[in-house]
């Protein structure tokens, strides 16, 4: 529907960012969710839902890009030239272009994420940081500490050689829980995910998921859906605790 409307209505901004935040949030709570529950199981059927995340957060990425070109003619040109170009074109945003900054680097954050072996994902990776960067720049507390959750996963997912960081990543993940009051629950999960796990932190892990677990339903009451999301995944990262650290 809200495609259909863009159509009529092609450069506006409130559809396009309620466009970028619902495939993006789609492929996140659903799709992405699928493809790691399935990661073990069945790899081909989680391939299938990673092929389809992948699509859905590229698509999400595109409609804030569509957004924030039509704010910065200098970021448009700067989409098909050099890395330092691109970086440069980002001061042409204030804090106004902070929700469609964001949401254009998470969309495209969370497919490299997916994608880490992929040469396209990681020719692109200093351009999504770099628009993190900025978004940090501006408003690092903007979504409940989004930034600061950007870069723990992304620096606490990936080795050293592709730009991990764990100390960093740690940073990053403890600002998120101040900002959020440790009331935006999936923090707490992504925390243990991509750090915990990948520094074999077995006493960090349990700490994190059962606060989660144990938290109220309505701890933050506009994100239900995620709270409802971080719980479930919490429940699903405990039950697997053999097998990851």
């Amino acid at each position: 529907v809200i495609e259909a409307m863009l159509k009529s209505s092609p450069d506006n901004k409130t559809l396009l960012m309620l466009l970028s935040k619902g495939y993006g949030g789609y492929a996140f709570a659903f799709l992405e969710d699928r493809y790691l529950e399935w990661k073990q199981k069945n790899p081909a059927v989680a391939a299938r839902y990673k092929e389809r995340a992948g699509n859905f957060y590229l698509r999400g990425k595109e409609f804030a890009f569509r957004h924030l070109s039509g704010e910065s003619e200098a970021f448009q040109a700067a989409l098909t030239q050099d890395y330092e170009t691109f970086e440069s074109a980002l001061d042409d945003f204030d804090s106004e272009d902070v929700d469609a900054l964001f949401w254009a680097a998470y969309n495209w954050g969370n497919w490299l994420n997916m994608n880490l072996q992929s040469p396209a994902a990681i020719a692109v990776a200093p351009r999504v940081e770099a628009m993190m960067k900025r978004v940090l720049a501006l408003d690092r507390t903007f979504y409940y500490g989004g930034p600061h959750l950007f870069y723990g996963v992304y620096l606490g997912g990936r080795p050293p050689m592709l730009g991990g960081d764990k100390k960093k990543a740690k940073h990053h993940f403890e600002e998120v829980l101040k900002v959020s009051q440790r009331q935006f629950l999936i923090a707490q999960v992504l925390y243990a995910q991509y750090y915990a796990v990948q520094t074999q932190d077995d006493t960090l892990f349990r700490k994190l998921l059962k606060e989660v677990i144990h938290a109220k339903d309505n701890i933050l009451p506009e994100q239900n859906l995620i709270t409802q999301l971080a719980k479930k995944k919490a429940a699903r990262l405990l039950a697997q605790q053999g097998e990851l650290l």
